[in-house]
């Protein structure tokens, strides 16, 4: 059985759930010239429903990132834009998701970061992006589905 990314968008008065996605998500800015701004945070544990207020998940890394945008794979999508992003092809049988922060834009001197945006998240584990630009969208997929991002 094949991985799929589930993806749950949330604002300050609603959440919408994504169908599942077998290849990938892009989030990023709608127009490509535009920078996408956003708080990226790995954490153990799994997505909750936000009415569940006191669930507190462990922070593995957090920082902030301007770039054009951020992949999520699966081990399926990771030979497709994935891989043409120079991500690595992953088992078709892993369980792990892949992410890339796209044309990263970090600060000289800080390595910590350019290495932190790209990698695995694990079955129990998820990212949390907090979307600090004005527009956003999710395509899932490709441009199956797109979801414009709300702005909090």
């Amino acid at each position: 059985l094949r991985s799929r990314i589930q993806c749950l968008i949330r604002s300050t008065y609603t959440e919408t759930r994504l169908p599942p996605s077998l290849n990938d998500i892009l989030i990023a800015h709608p127009s490509p010239a535009a920078v996408s701004r956003f708080r990226l945070t790995l954490c153990k544990g799994n997505v909750v429903p936000s009415y569940m207020t006191n669930v507190i998940n462990q922070e593995l890394f957090s920082f902030n990132v301007w770039s054009s945008g951020i992949w999520i794979s699966t081990a399926t999508g990771s030979t497709a834009a994935m891989y043409s992003a120079k991500g690595k092809i992953m088992d078709i049988k892993s369980s792990n998701l892949q992410y890339m922060v796209r044309e990263h834009l970090v600060e000289e001197g800080s390595s910590y970061q350019e290495k932190a945006g790209h990698g695995f998240i694990r079955p129990n584990e998820m990212l949390h992006l907090r979307w600090n630009s004005q527009v956003g969208c999710t395509y899932v997929d490709g441009s199956h589905m797109t979801v414009s991002l709300p702005v909090l």
